[in-house]
């Protein structure tokens, strides 16, 4: 009887769940076409899918320049189509500024006639009804910690079959392994308690980030300053998180960087700024006074690590960040806080 009610609930819980419209904050689309709903918002469900060919905004109203189209007007022209359910949709965020222009493509060395198949295999926005192909960009775009990161997307010519079982009316799950630069996805869609397709297709993800890259050759084991790095967009796997000037600016290179390298937190380690068994100098820090003495550092530490000091000959231990070369400063409320552990 609980399995029952169990399945009951899903099922009534599946019924009321809403697709959903997520508008994009700013999208591109090519001069002189129409804007339709694909081009300005990310389509999770199938009969958000379904609305992605009405056309929001009119190639005949669109000028060369930046438009703001608001979430009204858009709810507006969506009601115009007839073909919305309100009741099975939400629309998500306020407005989307639309730019002229394609997004960029994919540096990619091959001939004209090859480019012009390959888009035709991976085109994403093609015509018809929805397909498992027009889940995949929604599905990537919530797993993404940062939802405003500019995203593309390619698929393998050997997962079309796949991508291109139609959608409507059907259930679809997707599964996806782990988001890198290649992510696997499972897909299994459903016709009732049918399964009629199944598998697992590999989509190419990448996402545009300001990175910070070497404009010089640089040593292992060199502090690396501003003639050595600078700051540029590129797109790069999810799973990359590279490091930004505060973190490049001062560190030391763990090994040889060679100039154009994107650098992350693998290519740097901290300077060490006290050393283990070195005499430092405390500052102790006690309801508005500031104290001065010398101690004796029980480890290494770099700029902002908490280490332990011993004060000068006695056996009074405690524990201070360290502020600067041979400084460690210590706050006497954190000091009683950790004491009493």
């Amino acid at each position: 009887m609980r399995i029952i009610c169990v399945l009951i609930t899903l099922a009534v819980a599946s019924a009321c769940l809403a697709d959903t419209i997520r508008l994009h904050p700013t999208a591109r689309v090519a001069e002189g076409t129409d804007v339709v709903l694909r081009d300005i918002a990310a389509l999770d469900g199938a009969a958000a899918v379904a609305l992605g060919g009405v056309v929001v905004l009119p190639a005949s109203e669109r000028s060369s320049h930046w438009a703001t189209m608001e979430a009204g007007e858009i709810r507006r022209q969506l009601n115009e189509s007839g073909r919305v359910n309100w009741g099975r949709l939400e629309l998500h965020g306020r407005a989307v500024r639309v730019a002229p222009g394609m997004p960029e493509k994919p540096d990619k060395k091959t001939t004209p006639a090859a480019d012009a198949a390959d888009e035709a295999k991976n085109d994403v926005s093609g015509p018809g009804a929805p397909t498992v192909r027009d889940l995949i960009a929604p599905r990537i775009a919530t797993m993404l910690a940062d939802a405003e990161l500019e995203t593309r997307i390619r698929f393998e010519a050997r997962d079309a079959n796949l991508l291109d079982v139609e959608i409507l009316g059907r259930h679809v799950e997707l599964k996806p392994v782990a988001l890198a630069e290649t992510t696997p996805i499972r897909v299994i869609v459903y016709e009732g308690d049918l399964i009629v397709a199944s598998g697992t297709v590999r989509v190419g993800v990448q996402v545009r980030r300001t990175v910070v890259t070497t404009t010089t050759n640089v040593r292992r084991g060199e502090v690396l300053a501003q003639n050595h790095v600078g700051v540029a967009q590129r797109w790069v796997g999810p799973e990359i998180r590279p490091a930004t000037s505060a973190e490049s600016l001062g560190s030391l290179a763990r090994s040889q960087i060679p100039a154009g390298t994107l650098i992350t937190a693998d290519h740097l380690r901290s300077v060490t700024l006290v050393h283990r068994g070195e005499q430092v100098r405390v500052r102790y820090l006690a309801r508005g006074v500031s104290l001065e003495g010398d101690a004796v550092a029980l480890e290494d530490g770099s700029a902002g690590d908490r280490i332990g000091i011993r004060l000068g000959d006695s056996r009074t231990r405690l524990v201070g960040r360290v502020s600067g070369p041979g400084l460690v400063i210590v706050a006497a409320a954190q000091a009683a806080k950790e004491g009493n552990r």
